[in-house]
C-alpha cells in the first residue's frame, strides 16, 4: 500500500480546518500522513491543528509566513514522506472511501484523477470528474517524484500554478489515468470566484500558454475560457 501525503495549506482557517482534518482522519485509506502548511495565521488555526496532532501522530504542522498558496504547496511536497501527494483545501473535505478506491490504481500512472463534489451555498452538491489533466487539484493524486522532476509549482502565478504544473506534466508525457471515483468535497467560493479574480486567472493562463506553448493561439484560448467562466459565474449568481 503506497503512502499518501495529504497537504493542506492554511491561513486563518479556524472556521473550517477542523472539518477538513476530521475527514482526513475518518477516511478508510490508512497509509497516509497529513501535512498542514500554515502561513502564520493570526487566528487559532494552529491551536486547532495541534489538538488534532495530539490525537493522531499522522498529522504534522509547520507555521511560518509564506509567499502565497503555491509557496505552501511547494513546502508541503518537499516535507512529504509519501510516494503520492494530494492537495486538499482547508475548507474542503475528503469522502470516506474515495481515496482508498482511487489509490488501488496508483501503480498504473503518474497522476490518477477521480473527481469531486462541487459544493455551492444553497445548492445540491454536483459531481465533477477529472478529464485528462482537466479538473481541480482536490480531485487527483500525483507522484511526489513527478512534482520534483517538474520543478514544483511556479510561484510567479498566484492562481494558475496548479494548472501550469499539469500542463507541463502532460507535455512531458507522464502517464495520466482517470477513474469515476469521487474523492473530495470542493467548496466553491475561494480565490477564483469573483470577476476580478477571473480576469487575473485569464492573464495567468495566457502567460502560461505562451511560456509552455500549450496553445497554438494562447490569446484566443484564454479569452474563450474567460468568457465561459464569466457565463458560469453569472449563471450561479443570477439563476442560482
Amino acid at each position: 500500500m503506497c503512502k499518501l501525503s495529504i497537504i493542506i495549506a492554511t491561513y486563518n482557517s479556524a472556521k473550517t480546518i477542523a472539518d477538513a482534518l476530521k475527514s482526513v482522519c475518518a477516511q478508510t485509506y490508512q497509509n497516509w500522513e497529513c501535512i498542514v502548511v500554515d502561513g502564520a495565521s493570526t487566528d487559532n488555526t494552529v491551536c486547532i491543528v495541534n489538538d488534532f496532532i495530539l490525537m493522531n501522530s499522522q498529522i504534522r504542522c509547520v507555521s511560518k509566513k509564506d509567499n502565497g498558496i503555491y509557496d505552501a504547496f511547494n513546502k508541503g511536497w518537499r516535507m512529504a514522506k509519501g510516494e503520492w501527494i494530494h492537495y486538499l483545501g482547508s475548507d474542503d473535505k475528503l469522502t470516506e472511501d474515495g481515496m482508498e478506491r482511487l489509490m488501488k490504481y496508483a501503480e498504473d500512472a503518474d497522476l490518477v484523477g477521480g473527481g469531486v463534489y462541487l459544493c455551492r451555498e444553497n445548492e445540491v452538491p454536483k459531481p465533477q470528474y477529472t478529464n485528462g489533466i482537466g479538473g481541480c487539484h482536490q480531485g487527483f493524486v500525483i507522484k511526489r517524484s513527478v512534482i520534483e522532476e517538474l520543478g514544483g509549482f511556479d510561484e510567479q502565478y498566484r492562481i494558475f500554478a496548479d494548472k501550469d504544473l499539469l500542463i507541463r506534466l502532460e507535455q512531458a508525457r507522464y502517464k495520466v489515468r482517470n477513474y469515476p471515483i469521487i474523492i473530495a468535497y470542493f467548496y466553491i467560493g475561494g480565490i477564483s470566484q469573483n470577476i476580478r479574480s477571473l480576469y487575473s486567472l485569464t492573464k495567468e493562463r495566457y502567460r502560461s500558454y505562451q511560456c509552455t506553448g500549450y496553445s497554438k493561439y494562447p490569446l484566443i484560448s484564454s479569452a474563450y475560457s474567460y468568457i465561459y467562466a464569466i457565463l458560469v459565474f453569472l449563471k450561479h449568481k443570477i439563476i442560482g
